[in-house]
């Protein structure tokens, strides 16, 4: 037999255990179909959606199996922040990642907790986005800055008085 000969018997193989396979589906699916537990037909060539663990955590996070929402409760956020800002004043500037790896929670659970003890000023940041650094206390020297800012500012012109008084 040559070389030839030997490709094309494993080419008809391979076709014929490939047409056997697509038959099996096609009954598996028939048969579900009749026994009332359709599975919604997928293409074989799409690719499945790619979603990184922020995603991931993001649309699990707040939900229980049955993938309704779970409202937290009040007193439950509240216990959160006050074991936040122990951790807080114990460890001054320390990061998200260090706070929900002491809390055991993840870091999208524990950011509504963060944001009441910021509201509050019981707490405040330095840094921005992922260098973000959590402090015990309120802002610091943040109010003068702001006053100076605005005292800087240019008066109204013309045009901006003028669709003032219209809008009177």
């Amino acid at each position: 037999m040559s070389t030839e000969q030997k490709l094309q018997a494993a080419i008809d193989r391979f076709i014929g255990e490939v047409t056997d396979l697509i038959q099996e589906a096609a009954i598996e699916t028939v048969h579900a179909a009749i026994s009332g537990a359709v599975a919604s037909p997928r293409r074989a060539s799409a690719a499945p959606k790619k979603t990184t663990r922020k995603k991931a955590a993001r649309k699990t996070a707040g939900r229980k199996a049955g993938g309704k929402r779970i409202r937290r409760s009040a007193a439950d956020l509240r216990d959160t922040a006050n074991a936040i800002l122990a951790f807080i004043k114990s460890n001054d500037g320390c990061a998200m990642s260090d706070i929900s790896a002491a809390m055991g929670e993840e870091p999208i659970k524990l950011r509504p907790a963060i944001q009441i003890l910021l509201e509050e000023n019981s707490a405040h940041t330095t840094g921005a986005k992922r260098g973000t650094k959590y402090h015990p206390g309120g802002k610091r020297g943040g109010g003068a800055k702001k006053a100076a800012t605005k005292a800087k500012r240019k008066p109204a012109g013309r045009k901006k008085a003028a669709r003032k008084a219209k809008r009177r």
